[in-house]
Order: structure tokens, then C-alpha cells, then sequence
């Protein structure tokens, strides 16, 4: 699997949908092939590309934006979501 990852935060960097819409606190811009015209500061967000291989896990901490894709054949996932009583600073 191959996936973009980006620090919490960068909400304009990242056009959060806004409160009320369906896809709330997911990004407008689509992180492998955005739109530079329509979302000019994407330019700016802090991104890193991660390729989770065989027997590989990757633990993402609750905030981060994130995108996934599936390139290569025989792939599959498994999420596990927990609540934290600790969220940190993101409360």
C-alpha cells in the first residue's frame, strides 16, 4: 500500500470540508494529484509519502491527514480504531 501522510494541523493547507458537510474533517484536494488552480495553498502542506510493505504496520496517531492507495495486487487492510482517554493537545 502506498499512502500520503501529513501532520495534524494544515487545515487551510488542506481545505477541510467544512462543520455540516457529509465529509467533514476530510481534505477537498485530492493529495496524489491535486489541483494547484483550485487549491493554491496544498502547495505548502507537509506530506510524506510511506509504501507499507508485506508483514509491515503503520500506526497512525489520531489527526493525521492521510490518503491510500492500493497499487499493487494482493493487497488488503485492517483498521482498528480505540478510544484514547488522552488525546493530547487535540482535545
Amino acid at each position: 500500500k502506498r499512502a500520503i501522510i501529513g501532520e495534524p494541523g494544515q487545515l487551510g493547507e488542506m481545505y477541510r470540508y467544512p462543520n455540516g458537510h457529509p465529509l467533514v474533517g476530510s481534505s477537498q484536494v485530492n493529495l496524489t494529484d491535486p489541483d494547484l488552480g483550485a487549491y493554491p495553498e496544498f502547495a505548502k502542506a507537509r506530506l510524506r509519502e510511506v509504501v507499507v510493505g508485506p508483514g509491515d504496520v503503520l500506526f497512525l496517531p489520531a489527526y493525521w491527514w492521510h490518503q491510500f492507495e492500493q497499487p499493487f495486487e494482493g493487497t488488503a487492510a485492517v483498521n482498528f480504531w480505540s478510544a484514547d482517554s488522552d488525546c493530547g493537545p487535540y482535545r
